[in-house]
C-alpha cells in the first residue's frame, strides 16, 4: 500500500460520472484541474476511466465477453482474477509513473525564459523524476488544436502517444532526436504517455484546449 487515503464511495461515484461524461463541463474541468496537482487523484481518474470503458464493452457485447455475474462482480470490485503469464511478468518490470503539472499559462503561471514558443498560445510544463515535457497549444484550422512541444530526457523518447478519454481514439506523434514533436488533434481530454526503456510516463487527464 502507498499510504494514500482510501477514496469514499461518493468520490468513486463522481469519478465514474466523470469517466462516463455525465458531469457538467465546469465540474469536469474542476476535477481535472485538481488532478493536475494530485498524482493519486489522477491515478484514480484513470482507473475509473478504464473500468468504465471495460464495463461499457461488456454491456454492449455480452455474448462476445461471455461474462458471468460473479465475473461482473469482480470487475466492479476492481479485482479481476487472471492467470499470470510471462508477458504479464515482463509488463510488471516496466513501472508507470505520473508526470506532475508544473506550469499552465492559462492558470496564471509565468512562462519561463527559453520555453519553446513562449509568447504564443497556451503553455504547459509537466515533470516526472526522469523527464520534462513542454507543451504549447494553438488554435488551428477546422476547430483543431495545434500541439507542439519538446521532451527533455536523458534517454531517447521516440514517440508520444495520445488516447482520447471519450471514445478511445489513439494518435501517435513521432519525437525527433532533439525531443521535438508536433501535430494537430481535436480538442478534448487525453491520456498522454511516453515510453522509456523501463518506465512509462503518463499524463492521465490532459486537457487539450486553447479556450479559457
Amino acid at each position: 500500500m502507498n499510504g494514500a487515503p482510501t477514496p469514499s464511495s461518493e468520490q468513486w461515484e463522481t469519478l465514474a460520472a466523470l469517466s462516463a461524461g455525465e458531469l457538467s463541463d465546469a465540474e469536469a474541468r474542476e476535477w481535472l484541474r485538481r488532478a493536475e496537482g494530485d498524482p493519486e487523484l489522477a491515478r484514480r481518474i484513470e482507473l475509473a476511466r478504464r473500468t468504465t470503458a471495460a464495463m461499457r464493452a461488456i454491456a454492449t457485447e455480452p455474448a462476445l465477453w461471455d461474462v458471468t455475474a460473479a465475473q461482473k462482480s469482480r470487475l466492479l470490485g476492481l479485482n479481476p482474477v487472471r492467470p499470470r503469464s510471462t508477458l504479464a511478468a515482463l509488463v510488471d518490470q516496466v513501472r508507470e509513473v505520473f508526470a506532475a503539472l508544473v506550469l499552465d499559462s492559462r492558470c496564471g503561471g509565468q512562462v519561463m525564459p527559453g520555453f519553446r514558443g513562449a509568447g504564443r498560445g497556451r503553455h504547459l510544463l509537466y515533470r516526472s523524476e526522469r523527464l520534462e515535457v513542454e507543451l504549447r497549444f494553438d488554435a488551428a484550422a477546422g476547430g483543431l488544436v495545434s500541439m507542439t512541444g519538446q521532451v527533455h530526457a536523458a534517454a531517447p523518447v521516440r514517440e508520444l502517444r495520445l488516447v482520447a478519454a471519450e471514445g478511445g481514439a489513439e494518435r501517435v506523434l513521432p519525437v525527433d532526436e532533439a525531443g521535438l514533436f508536433d501535430g494537430q488533434v481535436a480538442s478534448g481530454v487525453y491520456e498522454l504517455s511516453l515510453a522509456l526503456a523501463d518506465e512509462r510516463v503518463v499524463i492521465p487527464s490532459l486537457d487539450v484546449s486553447v479556450e479559457p
